[in-house]
Parts: structure tokens; C-alpha cells; sequence
């Protein structure tokens, strides 16, 4: 039978018309949650505007992120076909669609258009050859003027610390050193050792063994201040490159001072005897070597117990001896130096120190003894004054014209209660005055003074120079001080200085801090019956009180 005939192909879905309205884009779609009001929507057919606002919120985003690209993309395509039906396109939206919209849409997918150069920046013009050496001209006169300020300021604050640490202090604080310093024979040894009776030299050593170290730059020994056993005595002699003796009335009575002559003789430490000159315990050299000539009888009538304290630190050391020996020794190690006869002749040379002179001749004593120890040892000495830093000498005529000045009139008559006031407006030049008697208690008061300046770290005021005007060291010193210290000694309330120093303390309302000194013959009965008969009394000494 014939085949029998196909069913006809059923037909199928039809291509969408032309004419059907694009589907609106998720973009939109999420944009009515991001509305201020849930149920609004785009009903703003009137305002074109604002639909092109939300147009640009919707297409704004970064294009490298394939989601936003592929919203760009839709959104481009649904922009474009609403440009061909406007109308499906508003019913849709809600909106009046345009071209404006879709060209604004395109337009604002396109990429960005490239910034405009920047203008070339001006070209700057060089200096010439003339500018160019002004300019160097004003650079170097600028540095100098800078140079020159600083060492202006340099110098000034330079002579001021002079002023306040050198000008201002007696010349004895800054003495002349060796130059160069001296250098000791033995390891960890002594320049010196000064040898003394504590009694009658007692400050005088005090005051050199600071002295000396200053000047000769170097240790000093002195037992008061280095000897902790009395067995290694002995030894710091030995390590010693020369003994000076402090010659006093009583030195050669005192078994330890002649145990220190004794082995620096044996040991051959050189030995310089310096006398000093006191009126309490004045040293008598023939008498001194006539002492050591009967010392087996002479020594035991002056300390009963020295003779066996000799023996048995001799015995002690391991080296006893006999006391003609001993006194032999001593013999040969004095003589020379106890000759009266011209130094010159015998190769020896006669040292004194004045205590109670002016700071002038301290340091001249001082100088000497010193050039004798070089001597002693054949050790050339050279000193070096001490001199204001460059700086300083340049500037020191101009500012010490300016800053030295005398002092104002009248200074002297200031009643109690205007120095009060003046006080408070200024501080007193110095701390403390102080007043004495310079044969009787020289050296204690530049001992004084040099132990109050090191504690108190201000200026002592001490009438150490050749003063012959007593207004000045009344208006400098006493009226400018703090307090006055008055040295009691057995004559101080003689000497017409000392009594005008207490009458301008009082005066001006100054307080007066009394000092008794031991030792030195001041009795407090004889001085109520001085000073109640004070006219008869300077009468007798034969004081001038104008």
C-alpha cells in the first residue's frame, strides 16, 4: 500500500514584534528600594531633569567590576531601544522618555576626556658675574658679624667668671704654680712632708699644705690629713721627696717630729727647715742647736716621756739605736741649716714664713720655699703667674672701668634700717669680715678664711693687704658683710683697727661672732676692764682714736 503522507509541521512560537516594549533593567528595579519612600516611584513625567539625576545614580559605578559593567551595558541597550518607542518606554517607567535622556546616558559611559597639560614652568634666569659677587660679598660680611658677636659674648662671660673667681679673691686662692708640674719621685708619693708641732704650727701647716698643693700642683703630706697608723709614718717620709720642718719654739721636744727628722736623714730625703715667724713661739736657731747638742739632758727637762717613745718606735721598726747616736744624726742633718752665720758662706739657706704678713709676701715665703726644694733635690723650678684668658685681657680694661667702680659717698653713714632695705634689694658682697690681730693670729685667720670660702661658697672678706686707708676697708668690707667674726687673741682689742671694725659692725647693725682662740692669751676679765677704761687705756698703749 502507498505510503502513507506525513503530518504537516506544526508551527512555531512567532518572533517577538518589533514593537514590544524593553524590559527595564534590574539596576532600576533595585533603585525603588534606595527611595526615600517605598511606595513612591518615577511619576515625575513633568521634570526630565530629576529622571536624568536618577539615571546618572544608577550608571555610577566602577566599570571594572563585571556586575556594573554588565548593568551599564543593559541599561546602554534599554536606553537605546526606548530611543526608537518613547512611548512603551514611558509606560514602563513612568516617565516622559527623550533623546536627551539616551544621549545623556551614552554620553556619560564615554571616557573621560584627558586632562590638559600643565603649563611649562618659567624659565629662571641666572645671576650674572656682578650679582653673583654681591651676593658673596653680603654672605662673608654676614658670617663675620656673626663671628664677631659670638666672640663678643664669649669674651664677655669669660672676663665675668675671671671677675667673679680671680679679681674678686685675694691673690693667695690663685697663687703662681710650678710650671711644669711637679713630679714625684715615688710612686704614689708626696712632693713634701711638712713636719710640725700641732700646738704652736698647727694652722700654719693647715694653710701650706693647701698652699703648697696649689702652687706645686702635686700631693702633700701632712699628718693631720693623711695619716690614718701611725707605723706607716715612716714610710710616707721615705716616699717623700724632701721634709720641710715647721720650725717652732717646741718642734725639736716632740719625739715624733724628731723621729721624721732622723729617717729622712738616714734615707736620704733632703730636708728644708723653714721658720716661722711667730711672737707667741718664736724659733730661736742657736738655741735650737744647742738643744740638739745636750738633747740626753735638754730633752727629758722639756718632755719627760720623749726619749722613751723614741726608743720604742725605734725598737718597734726594727732598728734600735742609741740616744747618742740618735742625737748625732739629728746633729748632722740640722747643723747646717741651725748656722747663724751668712747663709751664703755655708751653702745653706734661711727660710722664714711670715703668717701675719700681707698675701704679697705669703706668696713670696712661699716662692722661696718652694725654689728651695727645687734646689734640694737639683730640680730646676719655674713659675707661671697666673693670667686672664685672651678674651678676657681684650675686654678687661673696658668692663673693669665699667664694673670696678668705688663705692657710693656716704656708705658709711647708712643708719641700721636703710642698710635693711638696701639688703633686700641687693645681696652683700660678702658673707663674712673678719677681724684680728695679724701677729698674733695671721695665719689662723687665712686659714679661717680659705675653710669658710670652701664651705660656704661665697667671699670672706680678710684685710690681707697693704692697706692704709681704713675708710675703704670699713665701706668695702664691715658694711658690706654679713657678719663680722672677731679673732680673740691677747691683743685685739688693742690695735685701733680691730676696735673701729667692731664700732662700724655695730653701727650698722652688722652681727658680731667672737672666736676664741686657744691658746692665744685672751682673757674675758682683763677685756670688761679694757673696754669699761677704754680712754685711759689707749691712752697707754698709745692709740691715736680720732
Amino acid at each position: 500500500p502507498p505510503p502513507a503522507p506525513k503530518p504537516p509541521p506544526r508551527p512555531g512560537p512567532s518572533p517577538p514584534p518589533p514593537s514590544c516594549p524593553p524590559t527595564l533593567p534590574a539596576a532600576f528595579r533595585r533603585l525603588e528600594s534606595t527611595w526615600p519612600s517605598p511606595t513612591r516611584r518615577l511619576t515625575s513625567s513633568s521634570d526630565p531633569e530629576r529622571a536624568f539625576v536618577i539615571s546618572v545614580r544608577v550608571l555610577n559605578g566602577p566599570s571594572s567590576d563585571p556586575a556594573s559593567a554588565a548593568t551599564q551595558a543593559s541599561v546602554l541597550s534599554f536606553f537605546g531601544r526606548c530611543g526608537q518607542l518613547p512611548t512603551l518606554c514611558s509606560a514602563e517607567l513612568g516617565v516622559n522618555v527623550i533623546e536627551a535622556i539616551a544621549a545623556a546616558a551614552v554620553a556619560f559611559f564615554a571616557p573621560p576626556a584627558a586632562p590638559a597639560p600643565l603649563p611649562p614652568p618659567p624659565e629662571q634666569q641666572g645671576l650674572n658675574g656682578r650679582q653673583r659677587a654681591v651676593v658673596i660679598a653680603c654672605s662673608v660680611v654676614a658670617a663675620l658679624l656673626v663671628v664677631v658677636l659670638v666672640w663678643l659674648a664669649c669674651a664677655l662671660r669669660s672676663y665675668r667668671r675671671w671677675q667673679h673667681t680671680v679679681l674678686a679673691q685675694p691673690p693667695t686662692m690663685h697663687p703662681p704654680t710650678v710650671n711644669p708640674p711637679w713630679r714625684v719621685r715615688a710612686p704614689a708619693g708626696f712632693a713634701c712632708f711638712l713636719s710640725h708641732y700641732k700646738v704652736q704650727a698647727g694652722s700654719d701647716a693647715r694653710y701650706l699644705h693647701d698652699l703648697l698643693g696649689r702652687v706645686l700642683r702635686a700631693d702633700v703630706f701632712l699628718d693631720s690629713n693623711d695619716l690614718s697608723d701611725l707605723r706607716s709614718l715612716f714610710e710616707h717620709v721615705v716616699n717623700s721627696d724632701v721634709l720641710v720642718l715647721l720650725a717652732t719654739e717646741g718642734v725639736l721636744s716632740r719625739p715624733w717630729c724628731l723621729l721624721e727628722l732622723h729617717t729622712a736623714y738616714t734615707h736620704g730625703v733632703p730636708i728644708v727647715l723653714v721658720e716661722i715667724d711667730s711672737p707667741r713661739h718664736a724659733f730661736g736657731r742657736e738655741a735650737a742647736k744647742r738643744f740638739l747638742r745636750n738633747l740626753e739632758v735638754d730633752l727629758p727637762l722639756a718632755n719627760p716621756s720623749a726619749l722613751d717613745e723614741v726608743h720604742e718606735a725605734m725598737r718597734k721598726a726594727g732598728t734600735p739605736i742609741s740616744t747618742r747616736d740618735f742625737r748625732d744624726t739629728l746633729l748632722d742633718a740640722l747643723e747646717r741649716q741651725l748656722t747663724s752665720s751668712s747663709p751664703a758662706a755655708l751653702g745653706a739657706e734661711q727660710l722664714r714664713f711670715h703668717p701675719w704678713g700681707t698675701d704679697n709676701s705669703v706668696l713670696a715665703d712661699v716662692a722661696d720655699l718652694v725654689t728651695a726644694m727645687g734646689r734640694a733635690v737639683d730640680r730646676p723650678v719655674k713659675f707661671k703667674t697666673p693670667r686672664a684668658p685672651c678674651l678676657t685681657r681684650l675686654l678687661g680694661g673696658v668692663t673693669a672701668a665699667a664694673c670696678c667702680g668705688p663705692p657710693a659717698p656716704g656708705a658709711l653713714k647708712r643708719s641700721g634700717s636703710s642698710r635693711r632695705a638696701s639688703s633686700s634689694l641687693r645681696l652683700p658682697a660678702y658673707c663674712m669680715f673678719i677681724s684680728y690681730y695679724r701677729s698674733e693670729a695671721g695665719c689662723d685667720a687665712r686659714l679661717l678664711q680659705l675653710l669658710l670660702q670652701q664651705k660656704l661658697k661665697r667671699r670672706v672678706f680678710l684685710d690681707s693687704t697693704d692697706a692704709d686707708d681704713i675708710r675703704k676697708v670699713l665701706a668695702w668690707g664691715v658694711a658690706r658683710s654679713d657678719s663680722l667674726l672677731l679673732i680673740q687673741t691677747a691683743g685685739v682689742l688693742s690695735r685701733p683697727w680691730c676696735l673701729l671694725e667692731v664700732y662700724t659692725a655695730l653701727r650698722h647693725r652688722v652681727p658680731v661672732l667672737p672666736l676664741l682662740i686657744e691658746g692665744a692669751g685672751y682673757d674675758f676679765a682683763q677685756a670688761r676692764e679694757f673696754l669699761e677704761r677704754l680712754g685711759p687705756q689707749l691712752e697707754q698703749f698709745d692709740i691715736a682714736f680720732a
